[in-house]
């Protein structure tokens, strides 16, 4: 089912973020969501996650099953990336399955290290990679790919698409070729 939202408006402190927003997020499709700094990309995935109450407007056919990538990597930093995937997948994959995805997004050799001794751009894939890996209906990604380098974000991309195949996902990103070579479909917001 599409993911269709009607006359969505937000303020805060008096500012209106949101003003009567519309889109259609097509099941089954990636869309990337595009705009300057402060048009509310970010605050409509909160509202779309129900972290925040839009002021009008409704939302219908949100799925009850989210996997989402936040702009922070909101990993426990003492576990191994193996054991953050579990956290939010149980026993849907062995661990020799998470550690062949993981190779596949360019972190192999590193199942018993904990996260807190992982740079950045390793911490990042982990989180994608626990996003990827939960079986939800919708994935969400606020700025998923930000920070990693020019050839580690092909190859996550690559990855990402494979894993995204027939799932309805919503990814905010500030880059044009990101979107261009990951979404079905891109949808620019402006600034109120």
């Amino acid at each position: 089912m599409d993911i269709v939202i009607k006359g969505l408006t937000k303020s805060f402190d008096g500012r209106r973020v949101l003003d009567g927003f519309d889109a259609v997020f097509p099941e089954g499709k990636i869309t990337c969501l595009m705009g300057d700094s402060g048009c509310g990309k970010t605050t409509l995935l909160n509202i779309l996650l129900g972290f925040s109450e839009p002021d009008a407007g409704v939302i219908e056919g949100m799925p009850g099953k989210v996997g989402v990538v936040f702009q922070e990597d909101r990993l426990c930093e003492d576990f191994s990336a193996a054991s953050n995937i579990m956290l939010a997948t149980g026993r849907r994959y062995s661990k020799s399955e998470i550690y062949r995805f993981l190779e596949k997004l360019g972190l192999s050799g590193i199942e018993g290290q904990p996260v807190r001794e992982f740079s950045g751009g390793m911490k990042r894939r982990v989180a994608i990679a626990r996003a990827l890996l939960f079986d939800c209906d919708l994935i969400v990604l606020d700025e998923a790919f930000k920070g990693l380098d020019e050839d580690t974000k092909e190859l996550v991309l690559d990855c990402a698409r494979e894993y995204c195949a027939g799932k309805t996902v919503v990814s905010v990103t500030h880059d044009p070729n990101e979107a261009q070579k990951f979404g079905d479909l891109i949808i620019r917001m402006e600034k109120k």
